[in-house]
């Protein structure tokens, strides 16, 4: 059948409260300056949503949010951006999660997070006739969602292969700590699976990306794809290697760093890139982010992307 959306972005939907500078001794003055508070929509499934859609894709989003203003403004902002946001569940008994990010001097950010409705998102909170219709199906993130995580995502990875659908995810925090050995029944059915260094090393216990790709491998995911931050990423599948050297680029906020890297790298798949030259495209987007406040600022259209690669110098 025809697909009528390239990507489904599930998972978590987040009002995120930015503040920017903050240094360390916050707490020992009664008040501090900042230069910057914004409140913008955030949460990997809906930061990836949005870049993807910037990126020319036709996006879905899938999670769930209270009935109250951080649902709402995370919802118009998504629409704002052509993202299709009719499968997410308004739930008037709980409430949007929220996320205070404290930025500091070096753009490096640390959170304090009320998960709200993520806590309580379920595989019965989504139209599952969906995820036939999509080239993709994405979990932003793995152990974001912990009633997702336990049965849920491999539910909805099996349907997308009997409907020859890409399964994708990114992974989080794992704060009910189900570790390597509680999601092996989800990475066995991930064709490409996308943790950062410190993530990846955390669930396989390694400490080179060489081994942590193979650990991974051998769980049954197809592809691994590591964020490595100011290095690039490594990419490893059955056939081939790729570690792909970072764009410079001057650090405002990391904020949503890995998940614009995400929505390149799957820009990149849908366009039939190769996974050296998705991986590039996943560098640049996550480059471009980083140079502006919030995870969904800088990433403007697939030509600004292109154009800035184009630019760059190694």
């Amino acid at each position: 059948m025809d697909k009528t959306c390239d990507c489904l972005c599930i998972g978590l939907i987040v009002a995120d409260l930015l503040v920017r500078p903050v240094n360390s001794n916050i707490f020992s003055i009664d008040t501090s300056i900042a230069d910057e508070i914004k409140l913008m929509p955030g949460g990997d499934a809906i930061n990836e949503a949005i870049v993807m859609a910037r990126l020319g894709a036709k996006v879905g989003l899938a999670g769930k949010v209270g009935r109250d203003p951080f649902g709402q403004i995370a919802l118009n902002q998504a629409a704002e951006n052509r993202v299709n946001v009719k499968n997410v569940k308004i739930d008037a008994t709980t409430k949007t999660a929220v996320s205070i990010v404290l930025i500091n001097e070096k753009g490096e950010r640390n959170f304090v997070f009320c998960p709200g409705n993520n806590d309580v998102f379920t595989i019965n909170d989504i139209d599952l006739s969906m995820i036939k219709q999509t080239k993709i199906v994405n979990i932003g993130s793995i152990f974001g969602m912990p009633l997702l995580d336990r049965g849920g995502i491999e539910t909805i990875f099996k349907i997308a292969h009997e409907h020859n659908v890409i399964t994708t995810a990114d992974v989080t925090h794992d704060v009910t700590k189900l570790g390597f050995e509680g999601i092996t029944n989800i990475l066995k059915v991930t064709d490409i699976f996308m943790p950062s260094l410190i993530e990846a090393a955390y669930l396989t216990k390694e400490t080179k990306p060489e081994k942590m790709a193979d650990a991974l491998l051998r769980s049954g995911v197809k592809t691994v794809v590591i964020k490595l931050g100011d290095k690039g990423c490594y990419i490893k599948s059955a056939g081939e290697t790729h570690n792909i050297a970072a764009y410079p680029t001057k650090v405002v906020d990391t904020t949503g760093a890995g998940d614009n890297f995400v929505a390149g790298f799957l820009t990149g798949v849908l366009k039939g890139w190769d996974l050296e030259r998705c991986g590039m495209l996943a560098n640049a987007t996550g480059a471009l982010c980083v140079q502006n406040m919030g995870a969904t600022t800088s990433v403007k259209s697939f030509d600004q992307v292109l154009n800035y690669m184009e630019k760059q110098e190694f």
